[in-house]
């Protein structure tokens, strides 16, 4: 039997109206199209090269992304031969207006946006084009990338926003059916959330659903692979974790949510999570932290001077962690959190209340989780930061303690390491990270 593989471009307009050529070849409209050479590669630069061969134009900043894939038998307009033809359909950004007056007219038929309504019965399409409109507008498969975390009580779970589906959802790829889900997961978690360290999907089973989409305004049947992806050398629960920091590289922001907080009509989710939020939870394995979670309170000062017009925070040596961290510590019987500060101020700068006045209320109020340097257990932190400012005295006698007291910038703490190479504790940039003074990117 003959075979043609073709690639699809699939291009809409802001009304929803999907783009479509004469095509003098199959005679009548269609997506635009290019053939894929035998033993050639599929690709989605075939893709934009339909558009631009259709259009007359160059696309030089267009993207196109893989959508679906369908094979149907048809018989061939050219030869009368029976034929199996392979589409695979690629949604195309051109990255520029498209300007149809100027594009080449085939046998007096420009090029033209139809709504899928007109997809679906006008007779001046090929034989193929409504079938392959209604393959990806009635039907959705995608594969969910579950990345969870253990809660005090119940799972939590990492949300993105997704311009697809309209609002903060598990990160998503729409797939075929010739796919694996495991593989397609991993893959998800490398190109969407920009992680790329050793990652382990387990497949958890799949949801069907049928709900409105607002993207083509129609009933659609949607086909849910739900795989949970497990980072095992990341803490998760560590503020500006390697993949918080992935994501931030990215430009993206993420949320962790518990399952309960699926439904919190407060956050804008995606019409779509109402359908797979309950199913989501069923499939997911609960994940609890074992014991009671260890807890600690603690005063921060935040002592800064500027150098040429960049920002320095005082630290100093910490001998049982090996790295230089900021003058506090923890709260000791009823102390308050400034109280607090002002004895640390005492004990580690040798300052008095009058040589370091400390302000009268907390520039920060931090609440996070991390796994204990010290205790080697993940903590839930209570932090107060307090700007503390030294007078000329105050910093003479600091000057006066070097190396143990030290100016640190934000090159050094994002790089955890002073220029003269010695170390600086993680935690000071999750500190200044969360507390919104500073933020490490690469």
């Amino acid at each position: 039997m003959r075979e043609q593989k073709v690639v699809a471009a699939i291009i809409l307009d802001d009304q929803g109206r999907f783009l479509v050529t004469f095509n003098a070849k199959w005679g009548g409209y269609a997506f635009p199209m290019h053939s894929v050479p035998e033993g050639g590669n599929i690709l989605g630069s075939l893709a934009i090269q339909g558009v631009e061969h259709d259009l007359g134009c160059r696309l030089p900043k267009a993207t196109a992304t893989e959508l679906d894939y369908m094979g149907q038998f048809g018989q061939s307009q050219r030869t009368g031969e029976e034929t199996l033809y392979e589409y695979w359909l690629y949604t195309v950004e051109p990255g520029q207006a498209l300007d149809l007056l100027a594009a080449p007219t085939w046998n007096n038929n420009p090029p033209m946006f139809l709504s899928y309504t007109d997809l679906t019965s006008r007779s001046d399409l090929t034989w193929s084009t409504p079938a392959i409109a209604r393959e990806f507008v009635e039907n959705q498969e995608a594969v969910l990338a579950v990345v969870t975390r253990a809660g005090e009580n119940e799972t939590e779970f990492l949300l993105v926003p997704n311009n697809n589906y309209g609002g903060y959802f598990f990160p998503t790829q729409r797939v075929t059916t010739e796919v694996k889900p495991e593989r397609v997961a991993v893959g998800i978690v490398r190109s969407d959330l920009g992680y790329h360290g050793p990652a382990t999907p387990t497949y958890r089973g799949e949801i069907t659903d049928i709900h409105f989409s607002s993207r083509f305004q129609r009933d659609r049947n949607y086909r849910f692979h739900v795989c949970e992806v497990q980072l095992l050398e990341v803490d998760l629960h560590q503020p500006q974790s390697v993949l918080e920091q992935a994501l931030l590289r990215r430009g993206r922001q993420c949320l962790w949510l518990l399952g309960s907080g699926l439904s919190n009509p407060a956050i804008p989710f995606s019409p779509t999570m109402a359908a797979v939020r309950t199913m989501v939870r069923n499939l997911i394995p609960p994940q609890t932290l074992s014991g009671s979670l260890r807890r600690s309170e603690g005063g921060i000062a935040l002592i800064e001077r500027a150098i040429l017009g960049k920002r320095e925070w005082l630290a100093q040596w910490n001998e049982q962690w090996k790295a230089f961290f900021f003058i506090g510590g923890h709260r000791e019987g009823s102390e308050s959190f400034r109280e607090c500060v002002i004895r640390e101020i005492e004990e580690e700068l040798g300052l008095t209340p009058a040589e370091c006045p400390v302000a009268a209320s907390p520039a920060h109020h931090l609440e996070y989780r991390a796994i204990s340097r010290s205790a080697g257990e993940l903590t839930a932190y209570t932090m107060e930061l307090f700007f503390a400012h030294p007078t000329r005295g105050g910093l003479e006698k600091i000057d006066g303690h070097n190396p143990i007291n030290k100016w640190l910038d934000e090159d050094e703490i994002c790089k955890m390491e002073t220029h003269d190479g010695r170390s600086v504790s993680v935690s000071i940039g999750v500190i200044l990270g969360q507390a919104k003074l500073i933020s490490c990117q690469e």
